[in-house]
């Protein structure tokens, strides 16, 4: 019996204390995982060592799953994804954002973990969608109140002095080629000519086939276009 109760105390010492970890504290969300990466602090020095160990000491330091994507390797080479970083008391999300920096990486959420990825795999694939705009090419109608003044000398018997005649104000953007323009000057840099990446214009929609990073910036410009129509 004692022998039986000394084998139930050793198993709890040695795996209680992960299967814990494990289940109670590890980040479930995005929100969370962030947070922990922003609260945990440390000292890095890094001397030529291998991307996957750095991101290994972070997930070590953090309980963060952090993966290294496929793509990673496709597009780059071994030797080029090595870290050479010293940093005293900085958060691992801040580590993690220099890193990424200057080997020109990016991050993305997929299957419940944060996977370290090239730009391009991190945008993922383009995706169609339609945006009206006819609210911002119409003709802005003028509607004029009866007109209860004389006629002055010259004018015709509408109203008009010398031939003018009243017409709707035309909007800033009546013609939809200077929204396609300001869509592709000032969403989605770079990323225009890629493979599968398209944009055209009528005077209703504009149709689009991008990223969904870029569909959001699409839609948060059409919305300053209207604010300030």
């Amino acid at each position: 019996m004692r022998k039986a109760l000394m084998i139930l105390v050793l198993f709890a010492l040695v795996f209680g204390p992960t299967l814990t970890a494990g289940a109670g504290s590890m980040p479930k969300t995005l929100r969370d995982q962030l947070l922990v990466l922003s609260d945990r602090r440390v000292n890095i020095n890094f001397e030529d060592l291998p991307l996957q160990d750095a991101v290994s000491f972070f997930t070590s330091a953090t309980g963060v799953n952090l993966v290294l994507a496929p793509a990673l390797y496709e597009e780059n080479d071994k030797d080029d994804l090595r870290i050479t970083l010293t940093l005293t008391h900085v958060s691992v999300r801040t580590a993690l954002t220099i890193i990424m920096e200057l080997k020109g990486l990016a991050s993305v959420y997929r299957h419940g973990v944060i996977m370290i990825t090239t730009p391009k795999d991190a945008r993922g694939k383009p995706v169609l969608r339609l945006y009206s705009i006819s609210d911002l090419t119409v003709r802005i109608r003028d509607f004029p109140a009866p007109d209860l003044m004389l006629r002055p000398a010259g004018a015709d018997d509408f109203g008009n002095i010398g031939g003018i005649e009243e017409e709707g104000q035309e909007s800033a953007f009546a013609d939809p080629d200077v929204i396609m323009d300001l869509i592709t000057e000032n969403t989605g840099s770079g990323t225009w000519e890629d493979d599968g990446v398209r944009i055209s214009v009528n005077e209703r929609f504009v149709i689009v086939r991008t990223y969904p990073a870029v569909h959001r910036e699409i839609g948060r410009l059409l919305n300053l276009l209207r604010a300030f129509r």
